[in-house]
């Protein structure tokens, strides 16, 4: 899936080394951007030794911008999972564009079909910030249907009724099969909608009755 990779890029940061961390502490130092209350430390554990207090308090700055950064990804970590956990949410209440996140972890990190179904419906309509992805929505339409989970598949079902009607009953007709007394009644429901539209080919109803 495309969309996940770019996506997924975009909400990644690159990873911070000790080098990048020295490298940015040694900038600091030669620009006089010193931290006073760790420099003074420095210089008092390398009795004034300025070469000496300079290298000690390297470390130390490194060690404290390596804490400041495990404490950002945690909170960071807790975000995301909030964000997951509210998506489904979010979405129900057509908040569409504060939603493309989670939805997109919930796929990312748990193959969520119902998520996924839900990102096929924001990019197929450009429901976030007017931007249709169709090619993306195709794939996640596809991904979705490799599932057995009745409630993505009833969904599925609903979304696709508009977009692809034969493909909107299959995903009933699955879900039905498992036990779904709704999705049994949607297809009823487009079957006799179809066949008054003069949609329906000879047979479709005949199977609805059956």
């Amino acid at each position: 899936m495309g969309i996940l990779n770019r996506v997924r890029d975009a909400l990644t940061q690159p990873s911070i080394d000790d080098a990048h961390f020295y490298a940015h502490v040694a900038k600091e130092i030669d620009s006089g951007l010193m931290r006073d209350g760790l420099w003074a430390k420095a210089l008092a554990e390398s009795n004034f030794d300025n070469a000496k207090a300079r290298a000690t308090y390297m470390r130390m700055v490194v060690a404290a911008m390596k804490r400041e950064a495990r404490d950002q990804s945690k909170q960071e970590t807790l975000r995301q999972n909030h964000a997951m956990e509210q998506a489904i949410v979010t979405y129900n209440e057509g908040q569409y564009s504060d939603a493309l996140e989670g939805l997109i972890l919930r796929v990312e990190r748990k193959k969520d079909p119902l998520a996924m179904v839900c990102l096929a419906y924001i990019g197929w309509h450009g429901l976030a910030n007017g931007k249709v992805y169709k090619q993306a929505a195709s794939e996640f339409f596809s991904a979705a249907e490799a599932s057995s989970e009745v409630g993505a598949r009833l969904y599925l079902g609903i979304v696709l009724e508009t977009i692809d009607w034969r493909r909107s009953l299959d995903n009933y007709e699955f879900a039905a099969s498992k036990g779904s007394s709704e999705a049994s009644s949607r297809a009823r429901d487009l079957r006799k909608r179809l066949k008054a539209q003069g949609v329906l080919p000879k047979g479709f109803f005949g199977k609805l009755l059956s």
